[in-house]
């Protein structure tokens, strides 16, 4: 396997037992906002996508999913990460589609929604209802977007530091907070996350936790109260909103 993986491209790194696990030990100073696939095994794509209301286009995903699965493990990829290492790229996937024998097709939609469970950064401007003076504040720190605030927010000890160099109170910092938490959710933009907040909801956990149809009753309260947006979120995408809160670690001190 590793010759074949040399003959394609593919650093032969990729397949040494236990590389690439002792290579991503440390983690990154905002791996606390991004999950940390690295020590996620291959088998989490399973879990999370047999059962699950699939949107259409990750459907055919379930075909063979397990065997493929295998097959990726006995070509050395342990974790998540590994995948995605593997799938890097324009040549990631053809690589591997030559090295496993999974079709092309299968491994780029495999990508697409691997990637998808990653959460996507927003600016701190872009969130609805913020002091002006409090963007300013925070960009004067250097924190412009969701991960940066993120991680200076997360614990109790980080707010009070954040708080002195920035001069902004405790209680709009644990708003902050609350929205960059909320848009660590798949999917969940400026809008969406102010719009979970303003229903009562104030982070990942407590969106896990949500029954989903009252959650959904409230988000149109909100939505309502607000008039954010004017598109409408059914129940079914509420249902999938919890269930990918219910993926992610709670990593902030409350």
């Amino acid at each position: 396997m590793a010759a074949a993986a040399r003959r394609l491209g593919i650093p032969a790194g990729l397949y040494a037992k236990g590389s690439l696990a002792a290579a991503r030990a440390l983690r990154s100073p905002l791996m606390s906002y991004y999950p940390n696939f690295s020590s996620v095994r291959l088998e989490e794509i399973e879990r999370r996508l047999v059962g699950a209301d699939l949107i259409p286009s990750q459907v055919p995903l379930l075909q063979d999913l397990a065997s493929n699965l295998k097959t990726l493990r006995s070509a050395g990829l342990k974790t998540v990460q590994d995948l995605r290492e593997a799938l890097k790229g324009k040549k990631g996937p053809g690589n591997l589609a030559c090295l496993t024998g999974i079709p092309l097709e299968y491994l780029i939609l495999l990508r697409r929604t691997v990637e998808s469970f990653l959460p996507k950064p927003v600016r701190i401007r872009d969130y609805a209802g913020i002091d002006p003076a409090a963007r300013i504040a925070l960009g004067s720190a250097g924190i412009a977007d969701s991960p940066a605030l993120f991680e200076e927010a997360r614990t109790r000890s980080a707010r009070r530091a954040l708080g002195n160099r920035t001069g902004l109170s405790a209680s709009t910092i644990m708003e902050l907070l609350s929205l960059a938490d909320l848009s660590r959710i798949p999917y969940v933009g400026a809008t969406f996350a102010r719009i979970i907040l303003e229903a009562g909801y104030g982070g990942v956990a407590a969106v896990a936790r949500a029954d989903p149809v009252a959650l959904d009753a409230r988000i149109r309260e909100a939505n309502a109260r607000l008039r954010l947006y004017k598109g409408k979120i059914g129940l079914r995408d509420i249902r999938r909103l919890v269930r990918m809160a219910g993926d992610i670690a709670d990593e902030a001190e409350w």
